[in-house]
């Protein structure tokens, strides 16, 4: 009996056990550290571009964290913390415009949860 099932292989490539083909050639990095082969190659263009949502990601993932401790562990009134929150939306929008939706369906929760521990709501 042949099965074929999908495992990461020690170099982080999915690869499809089963199956002959095991050498993974083009590979993309996933957030999660995995990697999946891709068909062609990326252009320094799209590195560039890649690139700079990493970076834009980078300050994104700063600032949240930043104002997650600000509010967690500062002397700060809810009022504060609210208007903390509102700036660090505005700061998301500047780095990510039109992912307004994004914001609120990531992080609006998470600090949601952050004001409710902080000041027992």
């Amino acid at each position: 009996m042949n099965r074929t099932a999908i495992k990461a292989s020690s170099n982080g490539c999915l690869c499809i056990e089963g199956n002959k083909k095991k050498k993974c050639r083009d590979r993309v990095y996933l957030p999660v550290g995995r990697q999946v082969p891709v068909h062609g190659r990326l252009n320094m263009d799209d590195k560039e571009k890649i690139k700079e949502e990493e970076r834009k990601m980078r300050q994104l993932r700063v600032a949240v964290d930043l104002t997650k401790n600000i509010i967690s562990q500062g002397e700060i009134t809810y009022g504060e913390a609210l208007k903390l929150v509102e700036a660090l939306k505005s700061f998301a929008m500047n780095l990510f415009p039109e992912k307004e939706e994004t914001f609120e369906l990531i992080y609006r929760p998470r600090f949601k949860r952050v004001l409710e521990e902080r000041y027992r709501l």
